[in-house]
């Protein structure tokens, strides 16, 4: 029986891909190897309620939130390589290049905003 209260998408990750393996990995930890559906959907809930807590969607954002965190200053050199593999990635797909930091994304808003 369906429940109607759920909206059923269709994903499909490329074979032997590193989001494939790594959402098999986090299957496997929990024990849900067999509901990698599942295993996608708690995740996907778990990121769309950090992205909404910090205030962005992208995982440059993301990650250059987190390096602001005061905690999380050791782990500082590694997001910001992080996000600047993530940058290099998607420069090679045509996304638009996020800035690594807030205040650097900040600071070009202010700009692009300001000349209009």
């Amino acid at each position: 029986m369906r429940d109607l209260n759920k909206r059923r998408l269709d994903v499909a990750l490329e074979r032997n891909s590193d989001t494939l393996e790594s959402l098999s990995k986090d299957a496997r930890i929990h024990h849900m190897s067999d509901q990698l559906g599942k295993m996608a959907a708690i995740r996907l809930a778990d990121y769309y309620m950090i992205a909404e807590k910090l205030g962005t969607y992208s995982a440059e954002g993301i990650l250059a939130a987190l390096a602001m965190l005061p905690g999380v200053a050791a782990m500082g050199a590694a997001i910001t390589e992080t996000a600047r593999n993530i940058n290099e990635e998607r420069a090679e797909e045509n996304y638009v290049i996020a800035a690594l930091d807030l205040e650097e994304n900040a600071d070009e808003a202010a700009d692009v905003w300001g000349s209009m």
